[in-house]
């Protein structure tokens, strides 16, 4: 197997969602509290319905692409051969590892606050540091980021689709929390909401 861009990645994707799964297992066992592996609200049970099948194809397609040479799932040789379009697949791969690095740390940053799922009854703090002071949802950003780094280092069909279905996903999440939070802190989080962006930072505030 020589295809260092495409184990880098894949091996990034599988410890990012390995990490999820023990941040939440961790709630469970320290804490005694639920992590949202199972939401609460009817419209993220719906979501869970495609996105959690997403989830794992997205850990499972990168594995595939490595040990098939053949479309729809993986990469032709004359794609592995050309420079150009390795040089691309590292830059890309790298941006992944970057983007779950950061992604880590926005988790330290929200400590109890974190979970998978709107949770209504749980006290949570609205973080408004580091990279929260300028995007709302900047797990969201990051994963949508490694996603996208994805499908640059394995531009297959399969890979484009589950990207297309994780993305969506996460926008009617971001949503979904948005509006939860506007319950919970009110004027604090309209004042917050209009000086960040949802997923990128505002250019004019």
């Amino acid at each position: 197997m020589k295809d260092p861009a495409g184990l880098m990645l894949a091996t990034t994707v599988n410890c990012y969602w390995t990490s999820v799964l023990l941040l939440a297992a961790l709630r469970r066992i320290r804490r005694r509290q639920s992590a949202g592996l199972l939401p609460e609200k009817a419209n993220e049970r719906r979501m869970w319905l495609m996105w959690v099948p997403a989830v794992v194809a997205w850990n499972v397609l990168p594995r595939v692409a490595l040990n098939n040479h053949h479309m729809p799932f993986g990469l032709p040789d004359f794609l592995r051969d050309y420079t150009a379009f390795q040089a691309m697949r590292f830059a890309a791969a790298a941006t992944a590892c970057f983007c779950f690095l950061l992604t880590v740390h926005c988790w330290m940053k929200m400590g109890r606050s974190w979970s998978l799922a709107v949770l209504r009854d749980r006290d949570t703090s609205l973080v408004q540091t580091g990279v929260f002071g300028l995007v709302r949802h900047p797990i969201y950003s990051l994963s949508i980021g490694l996603m996208l780094a994805s499908t640059v280092v394995f531009p297959t069909l399969p890979m484009v689709f589950v990207a297309s279905v994780h993305i969506t996903a996460l926008i009617l999440k971001a949503r979904s929390e948005e509006g939860h939070l506007l319950l919970k802190h009110g004027q604090a989080y309209r004042e917050y909401s209009r000086r960040t962006g949802r997923f990128l930072p505002r250019l004019v505030s």
